[in-house]
């Protein structure tokens, strides 16, 4: 299983601020066993201001290995 994502080196410093701070962005994210893959945006960082943003897309299969 693996995961591509990309992110900024100052992501969400400051917060408030996706112009400056960047953001996470989980383009692939499999988690095992359920077959679904997951796209979501993190920004604002990690700590209390973490927000996000996401779907999942689950006629993948991502982990039956075809």
């Amino acid at each position: 299983m693996a995961a591509f994502w990309l992110l900024c080196p100052n992501m969400g410093n400051p917060a408030g601020s996706l112009r400056t701070a960047g953001m996470e962005m989980d383009i692939l994210a499999p988690l095992p066993n359920d077959g679904k893959a997951y796209q979501s945006l993190h920004y604002d960082g990690y700590g209390a201001d973490h927000k996000k943003v996401g779907s999942i897309t689950t006629e993948v299969e991502v982990n039956s290995g075809n």
